[in-house]
């Protein structure tokens, strides 16, 4: 749970009772998107995120599961980013051929370039929206903790000042800071499971305030802090499982995409506001859509949520819908069921 101020402490006493936020919240599965045409082999999607015209892009393997000796291998031959139509989901463009061992994360800053991150590499690299390498920070496939090496990055975020955060992330328990032309500016995190401490650095994003939010994997929950790396707080029990991704939405709202159950058979997406009230808790359990592994989330600006799938390769789109409801009692409470088949799950 959050452990900031009084305010959100009784926020969380009222969540405890029960409370949630009002009004038919409902998120849908659409089942027949995205459409990949073919020739193109969508692998694991690692890495998603909507630019600021609500393109989606997404970060796939291309036939490539996770794997420290895919070095070996060289880069991926085939593209590995694709431009997706949010709506349709026909692919607009695709790039990245030949850049990326083992692509993982994927964020977009407010000039629209790309900033990619390759686990395997140690590398992130800068891209335009056109997919023409902009800026690379790290040495291939040397890894490393200093002014100019990673170890295992997985993902990027920016301040309001453009500078960058990079989640550093496998080898490394840090974040590391740096100017946005790449320069090094400064570190902190180290491993453990204490306050500001990390178990893999999985995910990073800034909000409107420049609150950072941290999703601390193995440790199983998102850690809050100021713009300087000071520990504010942390989300530990609704993540309940380990959190892959971490977005802010419009209006300062939190994403959290985590698994959890047998051999993490399940996905969940908790929205919550920038107080933690939770929003909406959504579940996809494994028997309800077969080999579901959510790894990151990217938000559209009508509030589309996109998670990427690297148990079967694919991205998930789960539309936010005016949904009919009607109470129903169960033991002698009153519920708000839902009458749309796609649903998922159902606040009380």
């Amino acid at each position: 749970m959050y452990r900031l101020t009084s305010i959100m402490a009784a926020l969380l006493a009222l969540m405890a009772c029960g409370e949630k936020a009002s009004g038919p919240v409902g998120y849908a599965l659409d089942p027949d998107w995205p459409l990949v045409p073919q020739g193109i082999d969508m692998g694991e999607v690692s890495g998603v995120a909507v630019d600021s015209e609500g393109y989606l892009f997404a970060f796939h393997r291309a036939g490539r599961t996770m794997d420290e000796a895919a070095l070996e291998a060289g880069p991926i031959a085939a593209d590995t980013i694709l431009k997706l139509d949010p709506e349709s989901g026909q692919v607009l463009a695709r790039f990245g051929a030949g850049l990326f061992v083992m692509p993982y994360g994927l964020s977009i800053d407010r000039d629209d370039n790309l900033w990619a991150t390759d686990s395997v590499a140690h590398q992130v690299i800068k891209l335009s929206p056109e997919g023409q390498v902009l800026l690379t920070i790290g040495e291939y496939g040397v890894a490393g903790q200093d002014e100019s090496h990673f170890d295992g990055p997985t993902d990027v975020a920016f301040l309001s000042s453009s500078e960058v955060l990079v989640a550093d992330g496998y080898g490394n328990s840090r974040v590391a800071h740096m100017f946005a032309n790449g320069t090094f500016r400064e570190e902190w995190g180290s491993a453990g499971n204490d306050k500001g401490e990390f178990h893999i650095v999985h995910s990073v994003a800034v909000n409107n305030d420049d609150r950072i939010y941290v999703a601390d994997r193995d440790n199983e929950r998102v850690q809050l802090f100021d713009q300087y790396g000071n520990f504010l707080g942390a989300i530990d029990e609704l993540v309940a499982g380990r959190p892959y991704g971490v977005e802010v939405g419009s209006e300062n709202t939190l994403y959290i995409v985590s698994t959890y159950g047998p051999e993490e058979g399940g996905t969940r997406m908790i929205k919550m506001t920038s107080e933690g009230a939770v929003l909406a808790d959504v579940e996809v359990p494994q028997d309800t859509l077969q080999h579901v592994f959510g790894h990151d989330i990217a938000v559209a600006p009508n509030g589309d949520v996109f998670i990427g799938n690297i148990r079967s390769p694919g991205i998930f789109k789960i539309s936010l819908q005016e949904l009919v409801t009607k109470p129903v009692m169960i033991e002698e409470q009153v519920f708000e069921a839902v009458e749309d088949d796609n649903l998922i799950i159902l606040d009380q």
